[in-house]
């Protein structure tokens, strides 16, 4: 069990994200290499689902959908109270849950209910501040690790928690 402590431990000499990776070759068997191309593989499928989310998906009931673009409207013509970047994130956040109601392929972080998080603050690092896909992997990695100190010490379930259970741990 990994505790927030251990980490800073840990990351004394090193990265949170390498802290992780090596957690994870550990606990695997895998090689650097795998687990790396395994994250990056999740950040494309991450990005992929905030562009089609973008574009107005329906949930299968046709309850929900379709506020993701009217918030890029929003953004385009409007100087939002909490800041672009605050709105630029829940607007790629709401595209990936729209996404994930129409059956789209998402990325769970670490569950569907809350798979929007990770991915909105890591598209818009990327639309706004130009990070690269390096220090993406490396936020992901950092963000699993504590997520997995938290996972260890708390309930991140939606049938058991409820909502908050899986948004707050993101």
């Amino acid at each position: 069990m990994v505790t927030i402590a251990e980490l800073i431990s840990l990351a004394a000499d090193s990265s949170l994200a390498e802290v992780m990776i090596d957690l994870e070759m550990k606990v695997s068997g895998r090689t650097k290499e795998d687990i790396w191309g395994e994250m990056a593989r999740n950040l494309v499928a991450m990005e992929q689902a905030v562009e089609k989310g973008l574009t107005g998906v329906a949930s299968m009931t046709g309850f929900s959908g379709g506020d993701a673009p009217k918030l890029t409207d929003y953004l385009e013509k409007m100087s939002p109270f909490s800041g672009k970047n605050t709105l630029q994130v829940a607007r790629n956040a709401i595209a990936t849950n729209e996404l994930n109601a129409s059956m789209g392929v998402i990325c769970a972080t670490p569950t569907a209910g809350s798979a929007g998080v990770c991915a909105g603050v890591i598209t818009m690092m990327k639309e706004v501040h130009g990070v690269n896909e390096n220090q993406q992997v490396n936020f992901l990695f950092t963000a699993g690790a504590v997520g997995l100190a938290i996972a260890n010490q708390a309930s991140i379930s939606g049938a058991q928690g409820g909502c908050q259970a899986e948004v707050g741990f993101c």
